[in-house]
Parts: C-alpha cells; structure tokens; sequence
C-alpha cells in the first residue's frame, strides 16, 4: 500500500491517507490526450463529485505532471517538464 502525506494551495494536510485511484482519475490519465502530453480540462464538480480534490491532486503528483484550477475547471498538463508560467 502507498502512503501519501498531501501538501496542498490550501496548506499542509498531516494526515496519512492510503493511496487508492479512482477508476475515473485512471480514465483522466488514459485518454489520448493525455498519454500524448497534452492538456485535459475537467469540471470542478465533475472532480468533487467522482474523485475528490486530494484524490486527484495525489494522482497528479505521483505522475509528476502540473495542475492548476481555472475558473470551475481543473487544468492539467500531463507532461513532467518544466513549467513556466507568464502571466
């Protein structure tokens, strides 16, 4: 079992949480767009309501990959390059 301490915009989350992905965060990661290194956009509600916050940022993190949280979407890019943001 994988055991994550999550650290988040929102401050340090202490508590250990045993790692389980949510078949829908698999599917996040399995689509064409991002196996290619693109870019994949998913509601905030959509996340909350199949996944959960924690669930998916830890899916991000294990993969290395960035997120940010634009308007009421979740935008990943599914590359582990380095990001710059300009403005």
């Amino acid at each position: 079992m994988n055991m994550h301490v999550h650290q988040s915009i929102f401050g340090n989350w202490n508590t250990p949480v045993l790692y389980h992905e949510p078949a829908w965060v698999t599917q996040i990661f399995n689509s064409d767009q991002a196996r290619s290194g693109g870019v994949v956009r998913r509601s905030v509600a959509s996340v909350h309501r199949y996944a959960g916050h924690r669930k998916l940022v830890a899916a991000v993190r294990r993969r290395g990959f960035h997120m940010s949280i634009e308007g009421r979407q979740y935008v990943i890019n599914c590359n582990d390059g380095h990001k710059q943001t300009i403005m």
